[in-house]
C-alpha cells in the first residue's frame, strides 16, 4: 500500500521478455553453492515482490569463510510486479536494509522439515521485526 517517495527514475521497468537483458552480471554469485544461484521467484507471495537474486551476505559467514546465502533488498538483487504499492514496499525494505539469510537448508522435502532463515533489519525493527512478519504474510 502507499506511494513511494523516490522519483520514477529510481526504478527500472521492463517486460518479462526483456528479463535476460536486464539481469545484472553478478547474478550468479560464485561464493554461493551452485544449487542456490540464479533467480528465486514467488509470484503468489503475499508481499507482491516476486523475485530475488541470492547473494553471499556481508554480515555473516559460514565455516568456509564465505558469506551465508541471502536474499535482500539491494539494488540489482530483486525485482517485482510494478505498481505504486510494490514500489513503496521495495523502498521501505531497502531503507530498512532487510536481509533474509538462509542459514541451513533442510535435507529433503518431507513433512515436518524446514529450512532455517535469519532476518536482519535496521533498528528499531532489529528488535521487533513486525514489518518483516507482514512481508512474510502475517495476516493484516
Amino acid at each position: 500500500q502507499g506511494s513511494p517517495s523516490l522519483p520514477d527514475s529510481a526504478f527500472v521497468a521492463f517486460t518479462p521478455s526483456d528479463l535476460a537483458v536486464h539481469f545484472p552480471p553478478e547474478m550468479s554469485d560464485p561464493q554461493l553453492p551452485r544449487e542456490l544461484r540464479g533467480v528465486w521467484c514467488g509470484p503468489r507471495h503475499p508481499s507482491d515482490l516476486a523475485c530475488f537474486i541470492p547473494y553471499a551476505s556481508e554480515r555473516e559467514h559460514n565455516e568456509t569463510g564465505y558469506g551465508v546465502p541471502s536474499q535482500g533488498f539491494k539494488p540489482g538483487k530483486m525485482f517485482f510486479w510494478d505498481d505504486p504499492g510494490t514500489r513503496n514496499t521495495l523502498e521501505f525494505f531497502t531503507r530498512l536494509d532487510l536481509e533474509f539469510q538462509i542459514a541451513k537448508w533442510a535435507n529433503g522435502v518431507f513433512p515436518g522439515l524446514g529450512s532455517g532463515f535469519f532476518t536482519y533489519a535496521r533498528s528499531p525493527f532489529s528488535l521487533l521485526p513486525y514489518p518483516v512478519a507482514v512481508y512474510e504474510g502475517l495476516p493484516r
